[in-house]
């Protein structure tokens, strides 16, 4: 996949309803912790509350590497379409098919995002899938309603894990053996309902450029910038 300089190491995290719930839709009190998490190993971009719309989704999405959805969503019923809550509206898993979206990691950390109509030939039609066919590389989407303390959590250590450039499905993997194996967790709040609804889908490659590391290459390009001007410098005033 290509990615523009601009693009690369950028994240894009949003959370509608991290600060207060707005009509139907509840506060997602732990929210917050997840754009703080990602916040700590990428260059992010953090956009709460009123931030948080779905412009200024739009109009930021095809400059970043990551997008971090911490929200509602809602998957097929009758009646309705698979949709993503913003602050002040929704997107529709037909507005993503409309778009180009080149992200390399779509990360959809909301309910039912995975769920969808089951079409003949075709499989779930699901908000991660819609991501896919929009071109994203790869997307994690949940296959029910996620609890949002412990779904922080695991997307805590997720990220931690893909900064340490481990692979995705890996990273995602390794996140959810490190809440098994946690002594704070009591052993009922382990069942699969807290930590198994995120899945992933895509390649199994770590991200083109992991964690804060993108400032080691960004000085050794500027060290041999100056080596190499101190040497054409020097290479001049000897020849004349």
């Amino acid at each position: 996949r290509f990615f523009s300089a601009s693009m690369i190491r950028r994240a894009l995290a949003m959370a509608p309803f991290a600060g207060q719930g707005r009509g139907a839709y509840a506060q997602l009190s732990y929210s917050g912790e997840e754009l703080e998490a990602i916040s700590n190993y990428f260059p992010a971009e953090v956009l709460k509350d009123k931030a948080a719309t779905r412009q200024a989704f739009l109009a930021r999405q095809e400059a970043c590497q990551i997008l971090h959805l911490s929200t509602h969503a809602f998957g097929y019923a009758p009646g309705q379409v698979p949709h993503i809550i913003f602050y002040d509206s929704m997107l529709t898993i037909a507005d993503i098919y409309k778009l180009s979206i080149p992200a390399e990691l779509v990360v959809l950390s909301a309910c039912q995002t995975q769920t969808g109509e089951l079409a003949s030939g075709e499989g779930v039609l699901g908000l991660g899938r819609a991501f896919i066919y929009a071109g994203t590389g790869s997307v994690i989407a949940s296959l029910w309603n996620l609890n949002d303390r412990f779904t922080s959590q695991l997307i805590g250590d997720f990220y931690q894990q893909l900064a340490a450039h481990q692979t995705k499905a890996e990273a995602l993997r390794q996140a959810k053996l490190s809440f098994l194996d946690n002594a704070d967790i009591p052993s009922f709040q382990k069942s699969p309902y807290y930590w198994a609804g995120l899945t992933y889908y895509g390649d199994n490659e770590p991200l083109m450029e992991a964690g804060n590391s993108w400032w080691k290459n960004t000085w050794l390009a500027l060290v041999v910038l100056v080596v190499f001007g101190g040497w054409y410098t020097w290479r001049r005033r000897r020849r004349s």
